[in-house]
């Protein structure tokens, strides 16, 4: 039986396969305040992050041959990448039901992210990188939980390894390991608002997904990076509802309980 009504910043796979149903009623409901608290917060924090990393790019090529480089810049982008996906997933907790995210408890991928994963789907997005030179510009940066039991992130575990050891483990913070953070970051965001920008404008900003560019990848949040989202979410577990008929409710939306 599908899911009746949408989990607070949640994107899911319809019945149909498809991610996007009237998206201009779809838009509304997601761009209303009880969708997410300032999400737009999160969005404008990637798109700077993504200016840096687009910066970076000037002067180390993204190619196959440079992943291993590293430095001081690589290690404030990493770390900075991976604080702003430790924030969403927070926010995730927040808006659903996790007493661990409410109380003073320190927050980690094995006890904590990890099961948003269960929720949100990340191992199946793919994420491509524009002008990639080599064979390797296409990541699954969550690709490592796709098992369904907790597996470490080898990027998430460069950031923490990086930053409590600078001096000998400086080396992780390598391009490699920034990418796939980018990435995974990008996927975060795409799983709780779709390619919704929640910019001062009213414009769509591509196609919407359904109407597959490339393979099934589609524009990104931030316009750069593409994504495909999941197309084997278990069909249990998909969406199936009217966005039409949720305007009309007071309570359009429903928490997702990581507790149970």
């Amino acid at each position: 039986m599908a899911v009746d009504r949408p989990y607070y910043q949640t994107i899911r796979q319809f019945s149909d396969g498809e991610y996007k149903h009237s998206w201009h009623v779809q838009r509304a409901l997601l761009q209303c305040g009880a969708y997410g608290e300032r999400p737009d917060l999160y969005i404008r924090s990637f798109v700077l992050l993504q200016d840096d990393i687009r910066e970076l790019f000037k002067f180390v090529e993204p190619a196959d041959a440079n992943q291993s480089s590293y430095s001081l810049r690589t290690l404030e982008l990493l770390v900075r990448t991976c604080v702003e996906l430790e924030a969403n997933f927070k926010s995730i907790f927040r808006a659903n039901t996790y007493r661990r995210a409410t109380g003073n408890a320190n927050l980690n991928a094995k006890d904590d992210y990890f099961k948003i994963n269960r929720s949100h789907y990340l191992s199946g997005y793919r994420v491509r990188v524009p002008y990639w030179s080599g064979v390797e510009g296409e990541r699954r940066p969550f690709e490592a939980w796709s098992a369904g039991d907790y597996q470490p992130l080898p990027w998430y575990q460069a950031y923490n390894n990086a930053k409590h050891d600078r001096l000998y483990a400086l080396s992780e913070a390598s391009l490699r390991h920034l990418i796939d953070a980018w990435c995974g970051l990008a996927v975060v965001l795409t799983a709780q608002f779709l390619q919704e920008d929640f910019g001062p404008g009213h414009q769509i900003i591509t196609t919407g997904y359904g109407v597959s560019l490339l393979d099934g990848f589609e524009p990104a949040i931030g316009n750069y990076l593409s994504i495909a989202p999941p197309e084997d979410v278990p069909v249990e577990d998909r969406y199936e509802f009217d966005w039409r008929a949720l305007l009309e409710q007071d309570e359009p939306f429903v928490r997702y309980d990581y507790d149970a």
